[in-house]
């Protein structure tokens, strides 16, 4: 019974005052606005991706499993998307972040990506071992933000494949030359 008290006290509810509690119902939201812009994007790639790979050895999966099971049989990550070539077997993940200009952190997340374990595993998974196999695609705000903007090219230097400024999510012209330029060669 100590031990049970003792652990409650630890994770047990949270008490706030009457002031940090009502500061706190009054604040926006945020993460149900993001998840609900983020996957207008996410739709907006994957419906431009799937006309782009008709009649072709493409194709393009909505949050692949791969890697669901990575570090544990309970814990894993998940990509938002899997270009693969039905032919040779080829593969290469795409991370959609999408951020208001000077709020969060989604840029700082996607580096996980490029930690050395995660390069290798996506190596081994996508059978590509020249480069990297995962895009990263920012969109809307944090593409007009100038610190994370030089965030981003500054850590990404030299790898500009991996990763593009979506600055309009309406305008494809934009993913389809990036991914004519710098991934179809990697999935032949």
């Amino acid at each position: 019974m100590q031990g049970k008290k003792k652990l409650d006290g630890i994770h047990g509810e949270l008490k706030l005052s009457k002031k940090k509690r009502k500061e706190i119902s009054g604040r926006d939201n945020w993460q149900g606005t993001s998840l609900a812009r983020g996957m207008g994007a996410e739709y907006v790639f994957k419906t431009f991706f799937e006309g782009k790979f008709r009649r072709t050895s493409f194709e393009i999966i909505h949050h692949p499993m791969n890697f669901k099971k990575l570090y544990a049989e309970d814990h894993g990550i998940q990509p938002d998307f899997l270009f693969r070539n039905k032919k040779n077997g080829k593969q290469f993940f795409v991370e959609i972040k999408r951020q208001h200009a000077g709020r969060g952190n989604a840029h700082e997340r996607a580096c996980r990506y490029f930690t050395p374990g995660l390069i290798q595993a996506l190596k081994t998974e996508c059978n590509i071992n020249e480069i990297t196999p995962i895009w990263l695609v920012f969109c809307n705000g944090i593409t007009k933000d100038k610190k994370r903007v030089r965030e981003i090219k500054f850590w990404f230097d030299n790898h500009e494949l991996n990763y593009l400024l979506w600055e309009h999510i309406g305008d494809t012209s934009m993913i389809e030359k990036h991914f004519d330029k710098h991934i179809k060669a990697f999935l032949k």
